[in-house]
């Protein structure tokens, strides 16, 4: 606290700002950036199948490669026709821009991140829409460790 802010500046709230609710999953894009993980972006879309039924797709599946060697390919079996999957290429590196790429292309308002070594639980989407009818701007799900490794434990131990 500066001085002047301490003296003379006294911030006041003006009003509660809250977001409007997303009312449906088809008012949301996921956006997963990925870097050589082709596997990771296979078990993502082939889990998000499993476990959404076609009322719970998200308007689009936007997956940002980040110069994977090879570049991705989708699997045609996980290209439904229901799912709509677009697939874009970032020139800058990093995930950030990966990201900030896929909101470019969104074509929603409200947009999922999530990364290529996640896989979506069927409230995947579900508890976004929960917490946005409260007028939360932003949702963490409950995360757990795929795999049973020491760090993987570790992760789940700590609550991570």
């Amino acid at each position: 606290m500066t001085l002047l802010s301490r003296s003379v500046f006294q911030p006041q709230k003006r009003v509660l700002v809250l977001a409007p609710p997303c009312t449906s999953t088809k008012e949301m894009s996921i956006i997963l950036p990925v870097k050589n993980n082709q596997a990771g972006v296979t078990r993502f879309l082939t889990e998000l199948l499993r476990t959404h039924p076609p009322s719970l797709y998200p308007r689009e599946v936007i997956i940002v490669d980040n110069h994977s060697m090879p570049p991705l390919a989708l699997p045609s079996t996980l290209l439904t026709g229901e799912l709509c999957v677009t697939v874009l290429s970032c020139a800058r590196p990093g995930p950030a821009s990966a990201r900030n790429v896929g909101t470019r292309h969104a074509r929603t308002a409200w947009v999922v991140f999530t990364d290529s070594d996640c896989l979506p639980a069927p409230t995947f989407l579900t508890g976004y829409l929960e917490a946005t009818s409260s007028g939360a701007v932003g949702y963490a799900g409950t995360v757990q460790a795929w795999k049973q490794d020491r760090w993987s434990r570790y992760y789940d131990s700590q609550a991570i």
